[in-house]
């Protein structure tokens, strides 16, 4: 990606060149700070104590995720943080809709689940790529919302899909940064991975939308 000597790790080794003071990837910053202050305001006016947790585990994601944006600490201290919050983040997603639903998922969804989580930690600790871990949050994610989908609201479903979509458009735009990174900045300098922000930020905002409230 933007840095071949690897000098920083995540998120830096994003496609938006980061600054030497202030404000290390100022764009990617915004995005997020502008995205903890939606998902705080669905978390104060949530309904369930699941809905809140969940609420509350997608704002300590965005939290350090914005944070990470902004000042590196050297290592990968931010980058194992960031990841336990991600997942605290799709564990309570499937609390809440196992409580919404009053539906267990079946044995073979948990074996699965399982054994993509230990490829993810053995991803983490050898360190191929935070793209890897990424891809094993949204299959763990999108798995997640087949279990449950039939047992949605056609109001509910309809926004499922569209997260399903952003969610398949956010690990696009992922790769063609860890791909074409340095070939896109060298014919404009241009933060790219707003890009992704942006189109997580509309799918997050679905998500707290359609969630906040069962």
């Amino acid at each position: 990606m933007y840095d071949s000597d690897k000098k920083f790790t995540f998120p830096f080794d994003t496609c938006e060149k980061p600054n030497k003071t202030g404000f290390a990837q100022p764009w990617s910053t915004l995005v997020n700070i502008l995205m903890c202050v939606m998902i705080f305001y669905y978390f104060l006016n949530s309904n369930t104590f699941y809905s809140g947790l969940f609420l509350i585990s997608i704002l300590f994601f965005e939290i350090m995720h914005a944070f990470s944006h902004s000042i590196h600490i050297p290592g990968l201290t931010q980058y194992y943080l960031t990841h336990v919050f991600g997942l605290f983040t799709i564990i309570t997603f499937g609390f809440m809709l196992y409580n919404y639903t009053n539906v267990f998922p079946k044995m073979q969804y948990l074996i699965i689940i399982f054994i993509i989580f230990i490829i993810d930690i053995y991803i983490l600790f050898k360190n191929f790529g935070f793209i890897y871990n990424i891809l094993t949050y949204f299959v763990i994610f999108l798995l997640t919302l087949c279990v449950y989908y039939p047992y949605m609201s056609p109001s509910i479903k309809r926004n499922l899909l569209y997260v399903a979509g952003l969610t398949l458009i956010i690990y696009a735009i992922e790769y063609n940064e860890l791909m074409n990174c340095n070939w896109m900045l060298e014919r404009f300098h241009f933060p790219y991975h707003i890009f992704v922000e942006m189109t997580g930020f509309v799918a997050i905002y679905l998500l707290c939308s359609t969630f906040y409230k069962i």
